[in-house]
């Protein structure tokens, strides 16, 4: 563990709205990457119930459902809201940093009688039902409201957008506990990332002394491309390459030697004749096109555009299924059952001893390891039954040749690589 200073730590908030919509959430996470932030708190996803979903670089935590209701009229909402918040802050640590951020649909004036828990630089002059609700929530929380604290022009102080363009308002905030609002660098609404939104993201800088765990990335496995090994000429030429290396070569003293000799000489030549394969494209149908409709906030014309790409992108993975129905019965399952089954978000999170949450692959491998090893590596003593206790062991002859072949032959393709990164048709087609 090492204790380092994040300069411009970037959050932000918005509402997205839905991200039902073919292509939003690639748009949500282009936005993020374009303004460099490092979390991101987005409001009415309309995606129901709860769990986590791992795209690119981010991780997305989603939870809530199809349910929109209007938290400006109901009184019974409202009181319910908050009442869940203060229940939630209180299961919070008082060691953490709590930063509220979201569309409270807030009003917050500059009312002199409410300072110092707001600021004087909001847009509206007086705090409407629910503004007043949230000061005194952070009042009683000892919290301050940071969205207006920092002196911006009003361009950059609006968070909403009514449809006809005329009224703007400042509904989305930040609040933070009072000992830590000096770890707010900035607030303010970035205008060109409302997408189709009549939101506008809220950007806030912040800077905190977090405790890291640095760890070496390693380099990503690289996949041997093994459809060329359809064509004879390819078999051929890899075949001839693999023996001219293995065949002159003088007989091995172990054959721990002999076959660190082979698995070299199978990667080298692999690599040399076959090649890698290429990374998959996530998303053919979301280009440019489809991108820049969205940031340009037409939303009839950025439908057209989305179900038109979405919709060639559709015709083509179905004929790839036509076509390879006899020629590839591999590709064929694969993009069938990806038309069948649909998309399904896997959950790889989980917490470890001290309860933090695990997002990484390896991380969460090596959990599961210690897990497993705990519950059942336990060590039982039992009484032998039978006294003789053989020292030796057991003779066993040599394979033979023909034994060897045949223990290759029996190898299953289209299986993952084992420890060696060597896959079952290298061996075969060798």
């Amino acid at each position: 563990m090492k204790y380092v200073e994040l300069k411009d730590f970037s959050i932000r908030t918005g509402n997205v709205r839905s991200l039902y919509r073919a292509g939003h959430l690639t748009t949500v996470i282009s936005s993020l990457e374009r303004y460099q932030l490092n979390i991101a708190a987005i409001q009415e996803t309309r995606w129901p119930g709860q769990g986590n979903l791992k795209t690119n670089n981010w991780t997305y935590f989603y939870s809530g459902g199809l349910d929109h209701q209007a938290g400006d009229k109901n009184e019974a909402i409202k009181n319910e809201f908050y009442e869940k918040l203060d229940t939630v802050c209180d299961l919070l640590p008082n060691s953490k940093v709590k930063i509220l951020l979201g569309d409270f649909n807030a009003k917050i004036g500059q009312e002199p009688i409410f300072s110092p828990t707001i600021g004087s630089n909001s847009l509206h002059l007086n705090s409407n039902d629910n503004g007043t609700r949230l000061i005194n929530f952070a009042m009683a929380r000892d919290m301050v409201v940071s969205s207006n604290t920092f002196p911006h022009k009003n361009i950059h102080k609006q968070t909403w957008v009514s449809p006809d363009g005329r009224t703007r308002n400042q509904i989305d905030h930040i609040v933070v506990d009072d000992r830590f609002k000096r770890c707010i660098l900035d607030v303010r609404s970035m205008r060109c990332s409302s997408g189709i939104s009549d939101h506008f993201m809220v950007k806030t800088k912040v800077r905190l002394r977090l405790s890291i765990k640095w760890k070496e990335r390693r380099a990503p496995v690289k996949k041997i491309n093994i459809e060329p090994l359809k064509y004879s000429q390819t078999t051929e030429q890899y075949k001839n390459r693999l023996n001219d290396i293995l065949w002159p070569t003088e007989k091995a003293s172990s054959i721990d030697e002999m076959w660190e000799k082979t698995e070299k000489s199978v990667k080298k030549i692999a690599e040399e004749v076959l090649g890698y394969q290429r990374k998959r494209a996530i998303n053919k149908w979301f280009n440019e096109e489809c991108r820049t409709a969205m940031v340009e906030r037409d939303d009839k014309r950025a439908k057209q555009i989305i179900r038109k790409n979405k919709r060639m992108w559709e015709k083509t993975r179905i004929e790839t299924i036509e076509n390879s129905y006899k020629s590839n019965t591999k590709l064929f399952f694969e993009k069938a059952n990806e038309v069948k089954n649909g998309f399904k978000p896997r959950s790889t999170i989980m917490k470890d001893d001290q309860g933090t949450l695990i997002t990484d692959k390896e991380e969460v491998t090596r959990e599961f390891k210690k897990v497993f090893e705990q519950m059942l590596n336990i060590s039982t003593e039992t009484e032998a039954e039978d006294n003789n206790i053989i020292t030796v062991e057991k003779y066993l002859e040599e394979p033979t040749l023909e034994e060897v072949k045949m223990a290759v032959e029996m190898l299953k393709g289209g299986k993952g690589p084992g420890e060696d990164t060597i896959i079952a048709e290298l061996l075969k087609k060798g």
